[in-house]
């Protein structure tokens, strides 16, 4: 299941999003470029506090909402469980950027719903408890991020009884680990003026980091759009929600669709962003529009929107170059995977026999379920519960 500002979808229950009839808020572009961040870490280590933290920080400076970790996680099973299990997105803001901020569930049973929206992120902050230190899955979700060319920014995440020294030691560690990003430290929440403080100091350092950092938004090719979530509407038809790659969008536009090897085409009916109505998307952006498609297609996550024109690369088997997350051993693949790539969550993929190990790239010849619409040199993930890989695409075989 994937939660966010749109509303809430899941293989059970139907989608929801605001009620048509309801008069919206109108979304307002104004000069702040948009930008994509997310929480990343182990899982208890204080990614949703740290995300309502930040809400009531910059409600204080900027007059953003103020979101509570119980309406962040809000399902029975999450508030049971005291984690998140689905990826929530906030609208933040302040002087320089509006943020969308996605707080992502650091459980490994619900890892898929991370590496699902990873690719999406402009940034990651990776947030640490110091006394448990910087575990396995912390590194190896770092290393995917430098694949995957995220900026990674570590947040040291203090509790009281953190101490001076421990606080060294971890910093010591993300050098070992090759964080180039200095750590902001977080002082706990019960010491409130230090805490509002230091989560004030956190997005002043996000903020610079950005504004050194080449964001450019590819505003003149065609409108490109991997959708994230997918849900069905009653009378108003597929809603589609994700970060547009490229273009820009308008109500009345014409896209195509493309869905393991399906196609279709529609007119967009409706658009939002933060559940606010909007008259245009554009690359950069996340948000959602409603489609009525012409023809019979099962549209769901993973499938790409895009204008006449816009179409990339399709096939299902691919020459591509890999090798595993660093620390890991080498293997000999002949065996099944969950395959990562922005067009294609979580589906099925196999290897042909090769030895790889962690020192290079090494070619090999990927074999998806289904039929993907790519770029040659686009990234990808894939994982079993044995290894991690992380890979760039070649060409179609």
């Amino acid at each position: 299941m994937i939660r966010n500002v749109f509303g809430t979808c899941s293989y059970v229950r139907r989608f929801s999003t605001t009620i048509i009839k309801q008069e919206r808020e109108i979304f307002v572009r104004d000069q702040k470029q948009s930008v994509n961040i997310g929480t990343l870490g182990s899982t208890l280590h204080g990614k949703t506090q740290l995300s309502a933290s930040s809400t009531k920080v910059l409600n204080k400076n900027y007059g953003v909402p103020i979101k509570e970790m119980s309406e962040i996680d809000n399902s029975a099973a999450e508030k049971k469980m005291g984690s998140s299990q689905s990826s929530t997105h906030l609208e933040l803001w302040d002087n320089e950027f509006r943020y969308n901020l996605t707080d992502m569930p650091g459980n490994l049973s619900y890892q898929r719903n991370t590496l699902t929206n990873l690719q999406g992120l402009d940034a990651a902050l990776f947030v640490i408890n110091p006394e448990e230190g910087i575990l396995k899955d912390i590194v190896e979700m770092f290393r995917i991020c430098q694949h995957l060319n995220i900026i990674s920014i570590p947040v040291i995440f203090k509790r009281n009884s953190t101490d001076d020294e421990t606080v060294d030691l971890v910093t010591m560690d993300l050098d070992e680990v090759g964080f180039n990003e200095s750590p902001v430290v977080v002082e706990p929440l019960e010491k409130v003026d230090q805490h509002s403080q230091s989560v004030q100091a956190l997005f002043t350092q996000i903020n610079q980091t950005l504004k050194s950092k080449d964001l450019t938004r590819d505003l003149g090719s065609k409108f490109y759009f991997p959708a994230e979530q997918v849900g069905q509407i009653p009378k108003r038809g597929t809603f589609c929600a994700g970060r547009v790659k490229s273009g820009k969008c308008k109500v009345g536009t014409v896209l195509h669709a493309f869905f393991h090897g399906q196609k279709s085409h529609g007119s967009v009916k409706d658009m939002e962003i933060f559940r606010k109505k909007t008259d245009l998307l554009q690359a950069g952006d996340r948000g959602g529009f409603f489609i009525k498609f012409k023809d019979d297609i099962d549209f769901k996550r993973g499938g790409v929107l895009y204008e006449a024109g816009g179409e990339k690369t399709i096939a299902e088997k691919w020459r591509v170059e890999l090798k595993p997350i660093e620390g890991q051993l080498s293997v000999k693949s002949k065996m099944e995977f969950m395959f990562y790539h922005s067009t294609f969550s979580d589906g099925k993929a196999t290897l042909d026999e090769c030895d790889l190990d962690e020192s290079e790239f090494k070619e090999t010849t990927l074999n998806i379920s289904a039929p993907i619409m790519a770029n040659p040199k686009d990234s990808f993930i894939i994982k079993n519960n044995k290894v991690t890989f992380v890979g760039n695409l070649l060409n179609p075989v």
